[in-house]
């Protein structure tokens, strides 16, 4: 029989137990941090996007704790660890170009950018003399087939073959 397996049923070639005081002590730093993130989020205004800087930050030290003692990532092949982080990585940068867009959205003229309409596209008058129409302000209306003028209504009855 014997007594000493160096590698499991899985094919892992090691067991790590972890003590219990390290483990009580990162549960401890876990519960402080969560009750930290509550309250700052009731009781601290930072301008901007400070508030959710701050919860961002203080969760990604909480998700570092958890990958390093609760998933053994400290004592695992560091492969795995160099995965966890460009993972992290790439998730952080894709996540950020989102955030880049959506606060450029506002840079953009409204006009210009044009709307996504169900079905197809909503032609907006870029310029209400162009078509004879009178900018009242509401840029969201849809835009009609009215004729602008008495004289194009009348060129398109003559050419209206029920007429």
């Amino acid at each position: 029989m014997q007594l000493e397996h160096t590698q499991d049923d899985h094919g892992h070639g090691h067991v790590h137990v972890t003590p219990f005081w390290p483990m009580l002590i990162v549960f401890v730093t876990l519960l402080v941090l969560t009750v930290t993130t509550v309250l700052t989020a009731k009781f601290v205004d930072i301008p901007g996007h400070g508030n959710l800087i701050l919860a961002m930050f203080i969760a990604c030290i909480k998700g570092l704790l958890v990958a390093g003692f609760f998933m053994h990532l400290v004592w695992d092949d560091k492969m795995n660890t160099v995965v966890l982080i460009s993972t992290l990585f790439f998730v952080a940068l894709f996540i950020g170009i989102v955030l880049l867009d959506m606060g450029a959205r506002d840079s953009v003229d409204r006009i210009q950018s044009g709307e996504i309409v169900a079905g197809g596209t909503r032609e907006i008058v870029r310029n209400a003399g162009e078509a004879g129409h009178a900018d009242d302000g509401n840029h969201d209306a849809p835009a009609t087939d009215e004729h602008t003028t008495e004289e194009d209504a009348q060129a398109d009855e003559s050419h209206d073959p029920d007429h």
